[in-house]
């Protein structure tokens, strides 16, 4: 005699078996999907704790120098660099000054810089922003995404950097007291100190790279010791990033830098120039502007070439 409730039974384990092996491929299927996820923009993957041990050659073709006119109403120390068409510009903060040189470093005119509010602090909420290709891009200087947005305000992720476990907490929501500016200002900045591992600044890009100057914050003293300024160069095609306090001849970039389509600008007071003078790539009538350099002179425009052809793009350092 035929056991109905034993084929029922049997029945039902098996159906109960299919819909279970049925829900764990979907499980499996949407774990494999989420780990493989992609984005519509580009991560560019940085390791914080490793820097890259490069030479000038690595990511630059030759350097050149343009000695800027040194007068008396042109003369500055320091400052910080700016370019709009084939003209330079210097913004002296101690002269409260923007001094205007041409594309030969011949001096041109002075623009009054009075600042009108004196001191005051920017607040680390409000974001920092470079043009680009008719855009504004936008960052915060302790996230690592940047984005732009569209005309009806919204926004829209660029790129985004990926500094593994020092990335950021996007769903951190930051509130501060209602004091004043100046007040609420000095308190972003000690959060900033106790709560975050770097801080952006200066980002631009262009046709084939990212720049973005990266300072570490340390929270332990052993850690004190190491070097706090860093470059990021990134080639967008290739995604190849270049993370660096100096290079590995022991030059380096200055305080004042700044990506342009084919270059990287940068300014060398007097006193830098002996880092400089035996830079393999310097063509040698630059050598003669950096050797040449007295104390009373402006710093001079030291302009590094960027590999930008598939070719040389193609010979830059593999990372390791």
């Amino acid at each position: 005699m035929i056991n109905i409730y034993k084929i029922e039974q049997s029945d039902f384990k098996s159906k109960m078996m299919k819909i279970f092996l049925i829900l764990l491929s979907v499980v499996v299927f949407s774990s494999c999907k989420e780990g493989t996820k992609k984005t519509s923009y580009p991560v560019y993957k940085v390791n914080l704790d490793q820097p890259d041990q490069i030479v000038p050659s690595d990511l630059f073709t030759r350097v050149s120098a343009i000695p800027l006119e040194t007068t008396a109403k042109s003369h500055f120390i320091l400052g910080e660099l700016g370019v709009k068409g084939e003209r330079y510009y210097i913004l002296d903060r101690n002269q409260q000054l923007f001094l205007c040189f041409d594309q030969n470093g011949k001096f041109k005119y002075t623009l009054n810089n009075k600042p009108k509010n004196k001191g005051q602090l920017k607040s680390i909420l409000n974001p920092e922003a470079y043009y680009y290709q008719k855009k504004w891009f936008y960052y915060l200087m302790f996230r690592n995404e940047v984005y732009t947005r569209d005309k009806e305000g919204k926004k829209h992720t660029a790129y985004q950097w990926d500094f593994g476990p020092y990335n950021d907490d996007k769903e951190t929501i930051l509130r501060f007291p209602p004091l004043s500016p100046q007040i609420v200002a000095q308190i972003q900045q000690s959060w900033l100190k106790a709560n975050c591992d770097f801080k952006l600044s200066d980002a631009r890009q262009s046709q084939n790279y990212i720049y973005t100057r990266l300072e570490r914050i340390f929270h332990d003293s052993l850690q004190a010791t190491q070097p706090t300024l860093y470059h990021l160069v990134c080639h967008k095609s290739t995604g190849k990033c270049y993370y660096f306090n100096q290079f590995s001849d022991g030059t380096s970039f200055t305080q004042s830098v700044r990506l342009e389509e084919d270059c990287i600008l940068m300014l060398l007071p007097w006193w830098e120039k002996e880092k400089f003078e035996n830079l393999t790539i310097l063509d040698d009538e630059s050598r003669q502007v950096i050797q040449k350099m007295k104390d009373t002179d402006n710093p001079v425009l030291l302009k590094w070439h960027l590999k930008i052809t598939n070719k040389q793009a193609g010979n830059l350092k593999d990372k390791k």
